[in-house]
């Protein structure tokens, strides 16, 4: 956000920045590719089945499974058409998404706290060590 101000600006960005900024995006991109091979890795060969659970839990999981696969992949694209394309909705979007993300994130880490420590289930594991 910084970087792309200061280039905008037409003035020098600090180093710290022009560092920060670039491997923002690298990050992104990186982010991107693991994601699209993540996928590609899921649909030909598949998800281990859940644990258990009842049909309500499981539909949340599958929701904010879905959204994270979403968020990976969306939030990226914005990101690269906002900086190299310079679309300012793009930008706009991929600005939107940062809370989702964090809300995101709080909920699987609560849910992996809730599987570990409350249901003692093998769910760890079985994320850790797939196929067995």
């Amino acid at each position: 956000k910084n970087l792309g101000r200061a280039l905008n600006r037409g003035t020098a960005p600090e180093t710290a920045t022009l560092i920060l900024g670039n491997l923002h995006v690298w990050a992104g991109i990186a982010i991107l590719a693991l994601t699209v091979w993540r996928l590609m890795l899921r649909f030909t060969r598949g998800a281990p089945a859940p644990a258990g659970g009842s049909s309500v839990t499981l539909a949340g999981m599958k929701a904010v499974h879905a959204l994270f696969y979403i968020l990976l992949l969306v939030m990226p694209l914005t990101g690269l058409g906002a900086w190299y394309f310079g679309i300012q909705g793009a930008a706009q979007v991929h600005e939107a998404m940062k809370p989702v993300f964090v809300l995101l994130i709080a909920l699987h880490v609560a849910a992996v706290v809730w599987h570990r420590f409350v249901l003692k289930d093998d769910t760890m594991a079985r994320m850790l060590r797939p196929g067995r």
